[in-house]
């Protein structure tokens, strides 16, 4: 990475803590409509050259993921991987891609997953480093910290597919053949028992 484009993740970043810092100390909701209101006021006088991006990143980390907001709002990505604060991963029709999206330090990590864990009546600490919890849109989500993790603190999130509206949909997507839809169709309304098997990402949950 070039001087000129540190200089400039540096400005934006810089942006950021300003703009949360103001949102923090002010008597504004922890609504993401009224943050982002709040925000928008304030950035003239904060973070002049500021853009829509800036404004959102503010927003997403005080009531969203941070950083990992336009991950996770991609209906495209599967998984998220945070292997570090550095180095994140995401799945994409079982590829995974290297993101450019980072954090910027393991305690931001740290931080976002336990702002994630409070309303759902959980903790994760140096005495209880791991946890699994199901987030308020049904993604799962695991993660370890310190001293478990010895490199710093790793999350994962998988997210799940919209809905499928049927059989005659999962045909359509190429996801089932038209014979084995039948044969499906016809166990159901038999009432026999099905077992669903399969790996990660094979899509048990869909079926």
């Amino acid at each position: 990475m070039g001087r000129g484009a540190q200089t400039s993740l540096g400005d934006m970043m810089g942006s950021i803590d300003r703009l949360v810092a103001s949102l923090v100390s002010s008597d504004v909701p922890l609504d993401r409509s009224a943050l982002r209101r709040a925000a928008t006021t304030l950035q003239p006088s904060i973070a002049p050259l500021a853009d829509d991006g800036v404004i959102d990143a503010a927003v997403d980390a005080l009531v969203g993921l941070g950083p990992l907001e336009p991950l996770v709002a991609d209906d495209t990505v599967s998984d998220v991987l945070v292997n570090s604060y550095n180095d994140i991963w995401i799945e994409r029709s079982g590829t995974l891609e290297r993101s450019d999206v980072r954090f910027q330090s393991s305690d931001e990590v740290v931080a976002l997953v336990r702002r994630l864990l409070t309303p759902l009546g959980l903790r994760i600490d140096a005495a209880s480093p791991a946890v699994d919890a199901r987030l308020s849109d049904g993604s799962r989500l695991h993660a370890i910290i310190p001293p478990a993790a010895v490199d710093g603190p790793v999350v994962a999130i998988r997210r799940f597919s919209p809905a499928v509206a049927d059989l005659e949909a999962l045909v359509r997507q190429g996801a089932i053949a038209s014979g084995g839809a039948e044969i499906l169709d016809s166990c159901v309304t038999a009432r026999d028992n099905i077992l669903v098997a399969g790996a990660t990402g094979a899509g048990k949950t869909t079926v």
